[in-house]
């Protein structure tokens, strides 16, 4: 029998902890075609599965108001079928290459994404330039994806969540202009679009000198890749149409205003306060990212500790923000108890002031490990780096913003971070709703001094 040895060690030293390595955002070598074309590419040894994102500008204020919508329907079927691969076999095709397409509309761009192994990446790119130029604008796919964002209307009609969020976006925004109304369309607009209308607006949208394309992965000559896939994509003789609309904010009701959508069968109500926020390129944009962390980002934030932990009101609520080019908001977000719904929001809105109560180190440290610390967990793959690098470049922001970005973080304090907060979230620039049944919401938010206007949820 082998005899048992005792470890050199003793057992009650723990292990020495060895400091990180200095991490930075890879920086992409860069390349713009002869058709307009621009290209970021990240090669990444070790990344096997080679992700590529490709954002097109089109603004949904350049489509036509009678047939808004049809942005998402040209995304929406642009992979139903293909000039060469028609119906389901251009499906088929991209499943034997082991690719993935995926799409995303935003109200400034429109966004394309493939992922497939290194091994069949060039399979996969020629699936997907015919994806992108010759797609096929079946009539009976035009009217499958119609139907099925008609029933998704009705969902987000019968839905309490999407109807706040769809309110606050009026509110804010306006129902005049886009930015105001539903980036999918209306069932009154979805109806006219025919398979022409269709097939015109991807001839004049979808275009290269428009597009870019961010890719990653293990691949010595990405570039090299992108170009024998897309570089042919021809250009049309006519302009781009550049013009976008410049959403302005409407003005604020102020905190003592709530905006009542009634639902008397709901069971719980959906509350959100909202305002405008800062752009990528605001140099403040890191304090109040932080901020926004140890207000509301986590689980032990000021919002979550007190309506969840200290008053049990809700099981969770949040602070986001969502920097773009354009449109930037804020949002607190969260679900309560009917009866416990006006309480909720006065205990909320206190805790948005941090005039009283700023931010201390330990919350902003605690934030900045959430943000700045874990990033090299967060951007470890090749699809998580290509999507924050396409969000930099449609922004029209330079390869190295995001290193930026973390140092500004790394460097700001409480009184930098509570400063920016506190400009930006104010009483006076928020937009309140509340979704719920207003015969017993309207007392209960009166008592508690508020001043409550109806408010109709239309698309």
């Amino acid at each position: 029998m082998t005899p048992i040895t005792e470890p050199t060690t003793p057992r009650h030293l723990r292990p020495s902890v060895i400091a990180a390595n200095p991490w930075l955002f890879p920086i992409p070598e860069i390349a713009r075609l002869a058709n307009g074309l621009e290209i970021w590419a990240y090669n990444l040894p070790g990344q096997h599965v080679i992700a590529l994102d490709l954002t097109l500008d089109i603004d949904l204020s350049v489509e036509p108001r009678q047939l808004e919508g049809i942005a998402t329907m040209a995304l929406r079927t642009s992979d139903e079928g293909s000039h060469d691969h028609p119906g389901p076999r251009l499906a088929e095709a991209l499943e034997s290459a082991g690719a993935a397409y995926d799409g995303a509309i935003n109200h400034h761009f429109t966004g394309c994404s493939l992922d497939a192994p290194t091994t069949r990446i060039q399979t996969a790119l020629d699936l997907f330039r015919e994806i992108l130029t010759t797609p096929e604008h079946n009539p009976a796919d035009l009217s499958r994806h119609v139907s099925l964002r008609l029933a998704e209307i009705e969902q987000e009609r019968a839905s309490g969540p999407a109807t706040a969020n769809r309110s606050t976006r009026q509110l804010m925004w306006g129902r005049e202009q886009r930015r105001g109304r539903p980036s999918g369309g209306t069932a009154e607009t979805l109806h006219r679009i025919t398979r022409d209308d269709l097939a015109a607006f991807h001839a004049s949208t979808w275009r290269p000198d428009v597009a870019r394309v961010v890719i990653a992965g293990d691949h010595p000559d990405l570039i090299g890749l992108v170009t024998e896939a897309l570089g042919d994509w021809v250009r049309p003789t006519t302009p781009a149409v550049t013009t976008a609309e410049v959403p302005t904010a409407l003005p604020a009701a102020g905190a003592g205003v709530v905006h009542l959508v009634d639902r008397p069968e709901a069971v719980q109500v959906d509350l959100r306060i909202g305002g405008v926020g800062l752009s990528r390129r605001d140099r403040d944009l890191p304090a109040l990212q932080l901020a926004g962390v140890a207000v509301g980002g986590s689980f032990l934030s000021r919002l979550n500790e007190r309506l969840r932990e200290d008053l049990g009101y809700t099981y969770g609520i949040g602070f986001s923000h969502r920097p773009s080019s354009s449109s930037s908001r804020w949002q607190v977000s969260t679900s309560v108890r009917t009866e416990v719904a006006a309480d909720a929001l006065a205990e909320t809105i206190p805790l948005l002031d941090l005039g009283s109560r700023p931010l201390t180190d330990r919350e902003v440290d605690d934030a900045r490990a959430q943000l700045v610390t874990i990033a090299p967990l967060r951007y470890e793959t090749a699809s998580a780096i290509v999507g924050q690098a396409a969000a930099i470049a449609t922004d029209g922001l330079d390869v190295d913003w995001i290193n930026r970005y973390f140092a500004r973080m790394s460097a700001t304090d409480p009184d930098e971070a509570t400063a920016v907060f506190s400009r930006v979230v104010t009483p006076q620039s928020q937009q309140t709703v509340m979704v719920g049944p207003a015969e017993a919401l309207r007392p209960a938010l009166e008592a508690r001094g508020f001043t409550v206007l109806p408010h109709r949820a239309d698309d």
